[in-house]
């Protein structure tokens, strides 16, 4: 009978050490998946905020080209204006012409196309 009590009392050792063992794989399968999950989260709002940023720098490089587009056309605008087109055709020495005179033929005038 002694040793029938000294059989149950490893079994039962035993039983417990597989119970602290699953025990401590559930744990640490539960840690591992913390640990996976939080690695995982940190990437994700890394991208996130990455992606943001990008965003972000190119509005402000559309603002800049919008910008610079506008000041281009006021630019083409001023440079296609009567005065600055005077300006130009002074520097060319270019001579104004004066008052354009028309021909009144006393007769009606046409042209017929091909040989004369």
């Amino acid at each position: 009978m002694l040793h029938h009590r000294v059989r149950h009392a490893s079994a039962f050792g035993s039983h417990r050490k597989n119970v602290a063992r699953g025990s401590i794989r559930l744990h640490l399968l539960l840690a591992i998946l913390a640990v996976t999950a939080g690695v995982t989260y940190v990437f994700f709002v890394n991208d996130l905020s990455t992606k943001g940023y990008e965003i972000q720098s190119l509005k402000m490089t559309s603002v800049k080209i919008v910008e610079e587009l506008a000041k281009m056309k006021q630019a083409a605008s001023s440079a296609q204006s009567v005065d600055a087109l005077h300006l130009r055709l002074k520097a060319y020495s270019f001579v104004p012409e004066g008052a354009v005179e028309y021909a009144h033929p006393a007769s009606p005038v046409a042209y017929q196309g091909g040989n004369p």
